[in-house]
């Protein structure tokens, strides 16, 4: 791209006040998203992409400085070095968890919430993660049978579930996770369990 640019000033200049805009105010009102719990981690995926279009700008800047200001240069690559640092600045508090439980805390009540011989499937990254947290590093809810729909199709994850759903999934065949999902759902009712799905907004469907 920049060998296709080069020598094309004008081209050059757009294609990099194209960057610039769609990095920065653009995606400012974009990122802008209130913060809400199990919705950090769109966010931090959402944020972490504004490294591409930082990395373009300073690319685009250093070929720029060596190219046509050599006598400024030294100037101008030190404020392109404080870019990584400015992304940091306006990004972290929205994308840091530290000190903040109320996932965890979300999770548990919806835990706690549910009856005895409880099957509850969770989708999305980050609440998966916290339930897996939950069970295996605080031990807790650990008869609660917990599925991941997106998973279901693959060996290593039914693996991990009891015997009899895990069986039951297997027996579904095909590579269509909502078939094993289906599956799992009927084994676990004709056994009596109930079946909850957990959504990302934090609440529980029967």
């Amino acid at each position: 791209l920049d060998s296709v640019l080069q020598g094309r000033r004008l081209r050059y200049g757009l294609f990099f006040v194209g960057i610039s805009v769609a990095y920065g105010p653009l995606f400012a009102l974009w990122g802008n998203q209130p913060s809400q719990d199990f919705y950090s981690d769109l966010m931090e995926r959402f944020y972490s992409s504004s490294l591409i279009g930082v990395g373009g700008l300073l690319a685009l800047g250093i070929d720029w400085c060596l190219e046509l200001y050599p006598q400024q240069r030294r100037q101008i690559l030190s404020a392109l070095c404080c870019l990584p640092l400015q992304a940091l600045i306006l990004n972290f508090p929205k994308c840091s968890q530290r000190n903040q439980y109320q996932s965890v805390d979300t999770m548990r009540a919806s835990f706690l919430s549910l009856p005895p011989r409880s099957a509850l499937f969770i989708s999305g990254d980050l609440p998966a993660g916290v339930a897996d947290y939950l069970r295996y590093v605080k031990g807790e809810f650990t008869k609660a049978v917990i599925i991941y729909p997106g998973l279901t199709s693959a060996p290593w994850y039914l693996d991990r579930l009891p015997a009899g759903v895990a069986l039951a999934a297997s027996r579904a065949g095909g590579t269509d996770p909502r078939r094993f999902n289906d599956a799992i759902m009927k084994h676990l009712r004709a056994r009596g369990w109930d079946i909850y799905s957990f959504t990302l907004d934090g609440t529980l469907e029967g």
